[in-house]
């Protein structure tokens, strides 16, 4: 199975020089599990829900006085759209990532999170189950 096939096609972004707080609304307003941060259209990091909450908790002050330039991950890892789910889990477990984005020519065309690769792996008969043990994320 391909990570084209199991991807979010919703692709969240945000400018680098926006506030966390801007970030926040779309995490949790647009039920994002990742935003993409660039600068001047290119990609330059990304920044996840756990990002958010430890900046928050680090920098100890308001989400709208942190520039998400600050509380990004960078690089940001991405895999084409015709590698394979395995690939897809081997590559996010050797980085230590929960999320990454899917590339299809070039241009970013959704992205993947652990648990789409646990889902697919939870399904009956599917040879690649040891996804969900790497990851034991359970079916909700």
């Amino acid at each position: 199975m391909k990570v084209s096939e199991i991807m979010m096609g919703k692709v969240l972004s945000i400018d680098s020089a926006s506030d966390a707080y801007e970030a926040g609304k779309l995490l949790y307003g647009e039920s994002g599990a990742c935003v993409l941060v660039e600068n001047n259209g290119t990609v330059i990091g990304i920044i996840t829900r756990r990002d958010f909450i430890d900046a928050i908790l680090k920098w100890n002050t308001a989400p709208s006085e942190i520039r998400v330039r600050h509380i990004m991950s960078s690089p940001v890892h991405m895999i084409d759209s015709e590698a394979t789910v395995e690939e897809a889990r081997a590559f996010m477990f050797s980085k230590k990532i929960m999320s990454i984005p899917v590339l299809k020519e070039e241009k970013i065309i959704g992205i993947v999170l652990a648990q789409d690769l646990a889902n697919v792996a939870g399904s009956n008969n599917n040879p690649e189950s040891k996804i969900a043990e790497t990851y034991k994320i359970p079916n909700i």
